[in-house]
């Protein structure tokens, strides 16, 4: 049996080398082929070519991958600006603004006689301060107990912000803690790392009249600035 290249040989032969083509070969042989085979064609081709190549390499250098999802809606639509002042309006957890709570102890309900904020804004009432309270060195060191649970317990990480870990705790103590062993605030890593606490650091009440007030006016090592004394971080949780 012949093969396919010997069937077209002889159907060659027989049509004494006039074969019928289709019009796409046809196209090739005479326009394409001829097109081709002048040399000033072929650079011209290999330029544009070259050229094109190019710039496909070059956009392809620049696919990034995608940033953000694409918006489903028109950019005037009512409903797709409300998801964008959800997306960028407002800032993150970390960056909303915290609200104080405070621990009071040695406090009772305060005394709210004639009060009418209305005619005076400034008067809230008259603090009622309990008999029994004494800031004694075991009341010390039950508040900074309780500071440090709230700092590091993970059941409060959704109640309070959070800083290099740690919830964000206003504790005056840890500072007088701080004072009371060194005698100032000067070397505030010492006061930050906790280095006090390998010392008896608590203040015995007697000299808590005589402590207090210089200890009022040293620099906090947790003000933002470096300038704030402790005084002014402190004036409404020191009730001095």
């Amino acid at each position: 049996t012949p093969s396919n290249t010997e069937k077209a040989r002889l159907a060659a032969e027989e049509s004494d080398g006039e074969m019928k083509r289709d019009r796409v070969s046809e196209f090739f042989r005479t326009k394409v082929s001829s097109f081709i085979q002048v040399p000033l064609h072929r650079i011209v081709l290999f330029i544009l070519f070259s050229t094109w190549l190019g710039c496909a390499i070059w956009q392809a250098t620049m696919l990034e991958a995608t940033k953000e999802n694409e918006q489903f809606l028109d950019e005037n639509h009512p409903l797709q600006k409300s998801f964008t002042i959800l997306g960028s309006e407002f800032p993150t957890a970390d960056d909303d603004l915290g609200l104080k709570v405070y621990y009071a102890w040695g406090l009772r309900e305060v005394d709210r006689s004639g009060v009418n904020r209305l005619l005076d804004p400034e008067n809230y009432g008259t603090p009622q301060y309990e008999p029994w309270f004494d800031f004694s060195t075991e009341c010390q060191s039950a508040i900074l107990d309780l500071s440090d649970d709230l700092k590091t317990n993970p059941k409060y990480k959704d109640l309070i912000k959070r800083k290099n870990g740690l919830g964000q705790v206003y504790n005056f103590v840890e500072e007088l803690a701080a004072f009371s062993v060194n005698g100032n605030l000067n070397d505030c890593d010492y006061v930050r790392t906790g280095g006090w606490r390998n010392s008896t650091w608590q203040v015995e009440p007697s000299n808590l009249a005589t402590v207090i007030p210089e200890f009022l006016q040293e620099k906090s090592c947790y003000s933002d600035d470096g300038t704030e004394t402790i005084s002014g971080r402190y004036q409404t949780e020191i009730g001095w």
